[in-house]
């Protein structure tokens, strides 16, 4: 199974990379649903190695069962800026974590845990340079609603979350 969802998320990220300014929103690639679906496990060490991967990530978080694991692998996946104390902790949980978790399969595709549609990024092209990264998902329940907008910023090699709109 891991092996299978590595080589999914190296295909989104190599899709993802080369979309353009004004290009169509780029799927990332559907995951095969199973007639039984089978329980969202936390990855101790996910990949983060590009922006896409941690908004996959993101998304897995908010389909675990338990809440506090839930939100505990979310958090993981945090700029650590973001959350300097116990009260900003407290704050990005009711603000930006419920709203998330509520509106996952606003997000997702049907049938999937995880796969969404990029509409845009900025920067269109990711370099060595870039530190910062807007990513704006396609609401796919409400059409007329804008994308949300998902803020990441480097940390190290990984990209993690600053923000999200959704």
């Amino acid at each position: 199974m891991r092996i299978f969802l590595a080589s999914i998320l190296s295909i989104a990220a190599l899709a993802c990379s080369s979309s353009s300014k004004n290009a169509e929103p780029q799927p990332v690639p559907v995951i095969e649903a199973s007639a039984t679906p089978e329980p969202v496990e936390v990855d101790p060490a996910p990949d983060l190695s590009t922006p896409h991967k941690a908004i996959y990530h993101a998304l897995l978080a908010a389909k675990i069962d338990n809440e506090e694991e839930a939100f505990a692998a979310y958090l993981a996946l945090v700029h650590p800026d973001e959350v300097t104390s116990d009260e900003a902790r407290e704050t990005l949980r009711q603000e930006q974590w419920l709203r998330f978790r509520k509106q996952h399969d606003w997000y997702v595709r049907s049938g999937s845990q995880a796969d969404y549609i990029m509409t845009k990024m900025v920067p269109a092209e990711l370099t060595d340079e870039t530190t910062e990264v807007r990513i704006f998902v396609r609401d796919l329940i409400h059409k007329d609603n804008a994308p949300a907008e998902i803020v990441l910023k480097r940390y190290g090699k990984q990209w993690l979350i600053v923000s999200n709109s959704a």
